[in-house]
């Protein structure tokens, strides 16, 4: 997302985070962004926010918490479909499992 400042800020240097030129990347990425507060706050990390100074941004850990929460309940209902006779305890273990930061990590397709 970094090629995508918009280069008036880039080029003033106002901000060590100039803004995002959304034209110029919905180019790219050939999609139309249909809210663009929402991508940029699933986009903002907390540091970001702090270095920026902007108090009234929200960043990604709400949308993170909500995603979460999703997730979580998708795989619950799937276990639960699955298998009619598991208990809760053994549901909860499969499903802490299958959702965690380990089994949910991202790897490269070619480690360095």
């Amino acid at each position: 997302m970094l090629i995508f400042f918009n280069k008036r800020a880039q080029a003033s240097k106002q901000s060590a985070f100039p803004e995002v030129d959304f034209v110029e990347l919905e180019k790219a990425i050939k999609y139309a962004i249909k809210n663009r507060q929402l991508f940029s706050q699933a986009l903002s990390h907390r540091s970001y926010l702090q270095v920026q100074g902007n108090s009234n941004s929200i960043s990604y850990e709400r949308l993170e918490f909500l995603g979460d929460a999703i997730l979580n309940f998708i795989v619950a209902e799937y276990l639960f479909q699955q298998d009619s006779s598991a208990e809760e305890g053994d549901l909860t273990k499969i499903r802490s499992r299958l959702v965690n930061r380990k089994s949910l990590m991202c790897i490269p397709a070619n480690p360095a």
